[in-house]
């Protein structure tokens, strides 16, 4: 039989008689419990269709199928699956994050996603390289590769040096930089996101 939790009781707060007006009215907010907030619902003016629509005439027309080799699979999230792949063309290593879109609730993310990366080239940004969309139902996102890895992984298997430490942090900072300058604020900035190349930057 499972044991009944009892209710929490409410907080009761009682000025004295004949104090200051300014306690009471601190005792009075202390006894009224605080509403929720209500979940915000997010609502696309966008139908389904109109963002499909937008989602191809930003990807590539051409079979990603016949550019690039998948290596291995290197990580999996709710969103999709991200593997290492290299270049048919030249051999290049790249990242490639594929997305079922079946999955995808706000598919229109995406798409503003998808600009943002276009428009954010520089040293201190892992680039994007092109995207593309294929049998209509899956997304490929190309990237640069960054043979380092992420900087989790780095700092829970290694000792990292001062200047190891500022070095990252300035080259991280200057991407933040570039970012802000446009606009952009990333939100999710963690040891997770930031990736090195390959000499550790």
């Amino acid at each position: 039989m499972k044991k009944k939790e009892a209710p929490t009781p409410d907080v009761t707060v009682t000025a004295p008689e004949g104090e200051d007006p300014a306690i009471a009215a601190a005792a009075e907010a202390l006894q009224k419990k605080p509403k929720e907030k209500e979940k915000e619902k997010r609502i696309s003016t966008m139908t389904e269709a109109q963002i499909m629509e937008k989602l191809r005439s930003v990807v590539s027309d051409d079979d990603p199928k016949t550019l690039y080799s998948k290596i291995k699979k290197v990580g999996q999230g709710a969103s999709g699956h991200v593997y290492v792949a290299k270049t048919l063309a030249t051999g290049k290593k790249v990242a490639i994050k594929e997305m079922d879109l079946s999955h995808q609730p706000r598919k229109e993310l995406i798409v503003n996603e998808i600009l943002v990366m276009k428009e954010s080239q520089h040293p201190n940004i892992v680039n994007f390289l092109e995207s593309y969309l294929v049998k209509n139902n899956e997304l490929w996102v190309v990237m640069e590769y960054m043979e380092g890895g992420a900087l989790t992984d780095i700092i829970e298997n290694n000792t990292l040096e001062e200047d190891q430490i500022s070095g990252i942090s300035l080259e991280t900072c200057k991407g933040l930089c570039h970012l802000h300058s446009q606009s952009i604020i990333h939100r999710d900035i963690k040891s997770d996101n930031v990736l090195l190349d390959a000499q550790g930057r």
